[in-house]
């Protein structure tokens, strides 16, 4: 049996500041001027200057710098983020790490198209959905499983309008 539970967002914990890229992979623009090339200790330097205080970097072995930040305001920062510490650089979110998969069981949503349940489901973070379908008898049958990605590392934050 499945129970609808609704949850009232308010406007400082909306979804632009609750769901946010946490994970960044840093690369050097120029060869020469590698972000790998450079010391630990200049490179920690320029991080901090540029975006204050970080959860995890790391130095991958390609030469990039897998960055994870704690708070809206560095990932913004780290978006736009184009030199460190005069090296030439480019920043985007990593992926894979700032999504998760999941599923959804509830047999109300099986009559539900995607599309309503991807807008309702969109300020929880979920940023897609499919609906799992299965041949019986020479016909596809909605099945009451969907399959959503969440836009967060951390899905157990994350409260869901369905439970099992």
């Amino acid at each position: 049996m499945s129970t609808l539970i609704y949850q009232n967002i308010d406007e400082e914990n909306s979804t632009e500041n609750r769901h946010y890229d946490r994970w960044f992979v840093v690369q050097s623009v120029d060869s020469d001027h590698s972000i790998a090339k450079l010391s630990p200790f200049i490179l920690y330097k320029a991080i901090y200057s540029a975006v204050g205080v970080t959860k995890t970097v790391r130095l991958l072995r390609n030469g990039h710098l897998l960055l994870e930040v704690a708070s809206v305001v560095q990932s913004r920062i780290v978006n736009k983020l184009d030199n460190l510490a005069g090296c030439p650089v480019t920043a985007s979110p990593h992926r894979t790490l700032n999504t998760c998969k999941g599923v959804i069981r509830c047999a109300q949503l099986v009559d539900c198209d995607e599309e309503e349940t991807l807008r309702e489901l969109k300020p929880q973070g979920v940023s897609a959905i499919t609906n799992i379908s299965q041949r019986q008898l020479w016909r596809q049958q909605k099945h009451q499983h969907f399959h959503n990605h969440i836009q967060d590392t951390i899905h157990s934050k994350i409260p869901s309008y369905w439970l099992s």
